[in-house]
């Protein structure tokens, strides 16, 4: 049985984000302080394959966490790096760092240099970063320097412009002064004065005073040499001669208005009446040219204020601005619907979608022990919305908290806010759910329908609780917590396991329009919206939130805790994991609370913190005592009651030991991932019979073509699936040699436009069933792991 369950919380982990720890560790310091003990102990060059240099390194690794050498946290970031490599790796394998990303997460390795760079890759020595000196440091403190050179540069370039003219104003001013005053001593000194004066008030006065002012204004400094021009008006009117020295000088500062300077030739004979001033003057003139300068510069202010800042609105995008003009769609590698502001900067985005696709290879949903439930499909259209809230007013937006979910925004998407006693009903509260006792909740996509082992199941996934987290608005990094409820239904039939949605021929998926009709299930015969398919399953045909299974057919409400990441996620076996009750010595990843819930757990702690004590003990089954903890069935009143645990007992994996000739069991273990894909195999067996994907009907189980249409070759041997945990350090003497860790390879992708394609991981841990048949069959209680890629938007 493959649950959807983790497919949905895949999917809230793109709404992405980076862990926001309170004490930061660098992580990749630490790997380098350890290299040299894996370079030791797993030998790059020499290693048989690359499966058993990843468990090498994983052991290596966990060895060094326990003794205190390595931070726990960077466990899953080195593990990654051995991923990452080409150790181990077929001939012609390379690494390929591939373009739109500096980040060692965009780097893979490629099964030949020709595949790399027809990708647009480049071949590199290694994926993981180099531990030398650190070279980006260095550039990093450059940076500023050039910065800090480039706005200094308008400032003395400023400066310097009206130099050159405050220097020319005054000397033809002061040259010409002397030169009237000798040509014209005495005749014109006396008859001059009357009607100057009396010209003078009248054409000085007021204007003068009244501009003069008005420059100052504008120019902070040059205020108190120019306050001098408005004494000149007044000490021309009440001594002509007797003031006129101190008239001379000011009088080369009042030069500068044009008006002023006509009527001067009138003046200049009572001017000459005073020769003294002349000299006066002169020296007041030398000493003019610093408030010449300011005054000069006056008129530049108008062309500084430029330079200075930039201009909003001029249709040029310069220091300071993101985009120009307002209202336009200039924002650089920013999405659809972001308009440039009135202050020229583009805005971060307040919510981010994301739809998984289904179609892709990297899709793949595990779950359980048994490995018969791995490489289950997904849904498609399985879209999930949050809102962001950045603290940045503009971009860049850095890290950003997420919450959710929300409504899906986009046209064509699933409408999956729904009532939880009818999921046909849609609301917006839970105002239209009460009358049936149910309450409004966002659903993840369409009914799942899933089919294994020749059972089938129905799995419909609800939200339960707020979804949290952070993601990199720029990097594509992304880190969310999400809450699960996923309930399990019997299916209907082996190529029907949910019920239809058959719609209209030109009836698109989710347009709003119920032009399809329900075939069986809860509402049987009712209209329809069509919500996702099966990309591998024609035959499971359209499924709906219009249309929910029957409430009689759940078997199962199973609760998902997801921390899901865009980065490798890595569970690992510890000391304090729960011992496997199927496989004596070895320890599980996962096991059920004793309580009466079988909450999933991979610790006492997580028990604990639910109310239960131990993860895999004992608990009475039915019964007055239902759920408590014990030790024999005495202490289980009631009749058919048991002391026990639900489910399956636990195991490592289904594989089967290769026994030596001698008939001591070697220390290998038997499941391997030859292809690093992350899908471990059983090398020894057993082995599945199921059709191809080609077929039409890739989870049906075969004996023949005719079972699966009868085309050749369409009934497929595969060995069994298998996860990559059989004990390792916790194994019993002379078990299987396993890596201790299961890892599920997320990678974040750098946005561009605000539209990513990253790839989410999660592993959890998930109950049993109230069906024993799933149960066997899935391997269940068990751990589950998803790995899915997709879109991510971010929007207005």
């Amino acid at each position: 049985m493959k649950l959807v369950t983790a497919v949905l919380a895949a999917m809230v982990l793109v709404l992405p984000a980076a862990r926001a720890d309170a004490a930061p560790v660098d992580c990749e310091a630490a790997r380098c302080a350890v290299q040299a003990t894996i370079d030791a102990e797993c030998p790059c060059i020499g290693a048989k394959n690359h499966s058993r240099y990843t468990a090498c390194v994983s052991r290596v690794v966990n060895r060094l966490a326990r003794e205190g050498a390595l931070p726990k946290k960077c466990r899953s970031k080195i593990e990654g790096c051995a991923i990452r490599s080409v150790c181990g790796k077929r001939d012609g394998t390379v690494a390929c760092k591939l373009p739109g990303s500096a980040v060692t997460s965009r780097c893979r390795p490629l099964a030949s240099a020709s595949l790399c760079t027809s990708r647009g890759g480049t071949v590199v020595e290694s994926c993981c970063d180099s531990c030398v000196a650190p070279v980006p440091t260095a550039t990093l403190t450059a940076t500023p320097v050039p910065t800090a050179t480039e706005t200094a540069a308008p400032v003395p370039t400023l400066t310097a412009t009206p130099e050159p003219v405050a220097t020319e104003t005054p000397l033809p001013t002061l040259t010409e002064v002397p030169a009237t005053v000798t040509a014209t001593p005495e005749p014109v000194a006396t008859e001059t004065p009357l009607p100057t004066v009396t010209e003078t008030p009248v054409a000085t006065t007021t204007p003068t005073p009244t501009e003069a002012a008005a420059t100052v204004t504008a120019t902070p400094e040059p205020t108190t040499t120019e306050t001098a021009v408005a004494p000149t008006a007044t000490a021309t009117v009440v001594a002509p001669t007797a003031t006129a020295t101190v008239v001379a000088p000011t009088a080369t500062l009042t030069a500068v208005p044009t008006a002023t300077l006509t009527s001067t030739p009138v003046l200049t004979p009572t001017r000459t009446a005073t020769p003294t001033s002349t000299v006066t003057a002169t020296r007041t003139a030398t000493a003019t040219p610093t408030p010449t300068r300011t005054v000069t510069a006056t008129p530049t202010p108008t062309a500084t204020s430029t330079p200075t800042g930039p201009v909003c609105g001029n249709g040029a995008i310069e220091t300071g601005e993101q985009c120009d003009p307002p209202g336009s769609s200039t924002c650089s590698n920013v999405g659809d619907g972001f308009a440039c502001s009135m202050t020229c900067t583009c805005a971060c985005p307040t919510k981010i979608t994301f739809s998984g696709d289904a179609a892709d290879p990297l899709s793949i949903l595990d779950t359980g022990w048994t490995g018969i439930s791995h490489r289950a499909p997904v849904i498609s259209n399985g879209d999930v919305t949050v809102a962001v809230t950045c603290a940045a007013t503009k971009r860049p937006c850095g890290t950003c908290p997420i919450s959710g979910p929300i409504a899906n925004p986009l046209p064509g998407q699933l409408n999956d806010r729904r009532c939880s006693n009818d999921q046909s009903i849609k609301c917006t509260s839970n105002a239209p759910c009460t009358g049936g006792g149910g309450t409004c909740e966002f659903y993840f996509g369409s009914p799942l329908p899933l089919a294994a082992g020749g059972v089938t199941t129905c799995v419909l996934n609800q939200f339960f609780g707020p979804v949290s987290g952070t993601a990199n608005i720029e990097s594509g990094e992304a880190n969310t917590v999400a809450n699960l409820r996923s309930s399990v239904f019997n299916g209907i039939a082996i190529d029907n396991p949910c019920p239809r949605c058959v719609p209209n021929p030109t009836d698109a998926l989710n347009d709003g329009i119920a032009g399809g009709t329900c075939d069986g299930g809860q509402r049987d015969g009712l209209p329809c919206d069509g919500g996702g398919t099966i990309p591998s399953r024609a035959d499971f045909g359209t499924t709906s939130l219009d249309c929910p299974p029957s409430p009689a057919g759940v078997i199962a409400v199973l609760p998902i805790d997801l921390s899901s990441r865009t980065d490798p996620v890595v569970k690992t076996l510890a000391a304090t994991s729960p011992n496997c009750t199927g496989a004596g010595g070895n320890k599980c990843l996962c096991d059920t609370c004793n309580n009466a819930a079988a909450s999933p757990c991979s610790s006492n702690a997580d028990c604990v913190a639910v109310g239960a004590t131990q993860c895999g003990g004992r608990r009475c089954l039915g019964g007055s005592n239902n759920g408590a903890p014990c030790t024999n069935v005495a202490e289980c009143p009631g009749t058919g009651t048991a002391c026990a645990r639900p489910g399956e007992p636990t195991r490592p994996a289904a594989c089967l030991d290769n026994t030596a000739a001698n008939g001591n069991p070697n220390r290998v273990f038997e499941c391997t991932d030859g292809d690093a894909n992350g899908e471990g195999e059983c090398t020894n067996g057993p082995t599945d019979q199921n059709c191809s994907l080609a077929s039409g009907h890739a989870q049906r189980g075969c004996l023949a073509d005719g079972d699966c249409g009868g085309a050749a070759g369409s009934c497929q041997v595969a060995p069994r699936g298998c996860f990559l945990t059989g004990g390792g350090t916790f194994q019993a003497a002379g078990k299987m040699d396993g890596t201790d860790t299961l890892i599920a390879v997320g990678m974040e992708d750098t946005p561009m436009n605000d539209t990513s394609h990253p790839t989410l991981g999660a592993v959890f841990c998930v109950g049993p069933t109230g069906s024993s048949s799933i149960n066997n069959v899935a391997g269940l209680p068990g751990p589950g792991r998803v790995t899915i890629r997709g879109t991510a938007k971010g929007l207005p």
